[in-house]
């Protein structure tokens, strides 16, 4: 006998954001963070983000795989924010780091 089913989390919670446009800004921004980093580095966490993702989008057209949907976002978010962090930090000006740091704080 299983319990109630859980419901799916959206997909952009696991970036920090709500909206599937904020979501897609954050994989944009982590796409120019594998650009910034070594390429033996960017290989390897371009094919685990990549297959986190594929892994993902499976388990939520299964159904019944909420709880690996779920694990398997949680230890994707974290990097692809990351690679996020790192892409605007090497795009954008300085000054726009400080307002952005700002806005995080507020």
């Amino acid at each position: 006998m299983s319990g109630p089913a859980l419901p799916y989390l959206p997909a952009g919670r696991f970036v920090g954001v709500e909206s599937a446009v904020a979501a897609a800004a954050v994989l944009v921004a982590a796409m120019a963070g594998l650009w910034a980093i070594r390429k033996d580095a960017a290989r390897a966490l371009a094919v685990l983000l990549a297959g986190a993702l594929l892994a993902a989008v499976y388990l939520r057209a299964r159904g019944q795989g909420e709880l690996f949907y779920f694990k398997d976002l949680a230890f994707a978010g974290p990097l692809i924010v990351m690679l996020a962090v790192i892409g605007l930090a090497t795009r954008l000006p300085r000054a726009a780091g400080a307002a952005g740091l700002a806005l995080l704080t507020c």
